[in-house]
C-alpha cells in the first residue's frame, strides 16, 4: 500500500514537472494569413502594386501574412476569383487589382495602400478562414449578363471617330460610282467584318507577344513615352496649319498632309475604278464632257 501511494506521488510530481515545463514553452507561432492579389498582366496599377505597395505591406506585416499573386487571364484563377466573390456576397466593384483576404474584398482603385492596410488590420483579429475552391459554371455566369449590357459595352469600346470617317467617305465613294443600295450594305457589313478580324488578330497575335516579353513592362513604357512624345509634336503640327491656314486661306502650305505624289496615285486608281454606264462611259468622262 505503501509503495503504491509512493509511485502515486512520483507519477503526480512528474505530470506536475511536465506542465510547468510545457508551460515555459514558447506559443507556437500563430500561421500566417493569406492574401490573394488578383491581377492582369496589361494593368498599370497591378505593376504598381507589385512593385510599389506590396514591398511595403509584406515589410509591415512581414511573417503575419503571406502574398499570392493569381493572374486572372488564366481561367482557373479567374474562375476561383468569382467563387470567392460569390461566396462572401462581395459587393465592391470589379477593378484590378482586387485583393482578397479572409472573406473580404478590396480593390486598387482609390488609396491602396491604406485599403490593404486597413483589410489586413481587420483580418488578422480572426481566425482564418480555409479557403474553398469549387467548380464555377461561366457559361452559367455569362448568360446573367443583360443584353442591355453587351450591347452596350460594345457600342462604348467600338466607338473610333477614325472608323466612321473612313467606312462614310467608302460608302460615299460607292454610292458616287453607282452601287445600289443592296450592294453598299453587302459592301458596308464585309468591310466591318474586316476591320473587326483585324483588330482581333493584332490582339490576339502582337499583345499575347509583348505579354510574354521578360521585359514587357520596360517595353510599354517606351512605347507609350513615343507614343505620348509624337503625339504632342503632332498637335503641335495642327496648330501650325491652322494657323497657317488661317492665314493664307490654301492648303497648299500645310505641313500635315500627303505628298502629292501619293494624292496624284490615289486619285488615279479611284478614277481607273469608277463604274461605266451601258455606253461605256465613266461619270468622271461625262462630268469631264460636261
Amino acid at each position: 500500500m505503501v509503495y503504491l501511494l509512493n509511485m502515486s506521488r512520483k507519477s503526480l510530481v512528474t505530470i506536475l514537472a511536465f506542465l510547468f515545463i510545457a508551460g515555459l514553452q514558447p506559443a507556437r507561432a500563430e500561421e500566417p494569413h493569406k492574401l490573394i492579389v488578383f491581377f492582369s498582366p496589361s494593368c498599370h496599377r497591378c505593376q504598381e502594386a507589385k512593385e510599389k505597395v506590396l514591398p511595403r505591406i509584406e515589410r509591415e506585416f512581414e511573417g503575419k501574412i503571406v502574398v499570392e499573386w493569381r493572374d486572372i487571364s488564366d481561367l482557373e484563377h479567374y474562375k476561383s476569383f468569382l467563387l470567392l466573390r460569390d461566396k462572401y456576397h462581395s459587393q465592391v466593384e470589379f477593378y484590378t487589382p482586387m485583393f482578397y483576404m479572409d472573406g473580404a474584398f478590396v480593390n486598387g482603385k482609390h488609396d491602396m495602400l491604406g485599403d490593404l492596410r486597413k483589410l489586413i488590420s481587420a483580418s488578422l483579429g480572426k481566425g482564418g478562414l480555409k479557403e474553398e475552391i469549387a467548380d464555377v459554371d461561366l457559361i452559367k455566369k455569362f448568360k446573367s449578363f443583360t443584353l442591355l449590357a453587351i450591347v452596350g459595352a460594345g457600342l462604348t469600346d467600338g466607338i473610333n471617330p477614325c472608323a466612321f470617317t473612313v467606312i462614310v467617305f467608302f460608302i460615299s465613294f460607292l454610292a458616287l460610282q453607282g452601287y445600289r443600295k443592296r450592294e453598299l450594305v453587302a459592301i458596308g457589313i464585309t468591310f466591318i467584318f474586316a476591320v473587326f478580324l483585324t483588330y482581333l488578330l493584332i490582339g490576339l497575335g502582337l499583345f499575347n507577344f509583348i505579354y510574354a516579353l521578360k521585359g514587357f513592362w520596360l517595353a510599354t513604357r517606351v512605347i507609350n513615352i513615343l507614343i505620348g512624345t509624337l503625339s504632342i509634336v503632332l498637335a503641335g503640327l495642327c496648330i501650325y496649319d491652322l494657323y497657317k491656314y488661317k492665314a493664307s486661306g490654301s492648303t497648299e502650305d500645310m505641313l500635315l498632309k500627303l505628298p502629292k505624289p501619293v494624292k496624284d496615285r490615289i486619285h488615279a486608281v479611284i478614277g481607273m475604278h469608277y463604274r461605266k454606264d451601258k455606253n461605256g462611259f465613266s461619270k468622271r468622262h461625262i462630268l469631264s464632257l460636261a
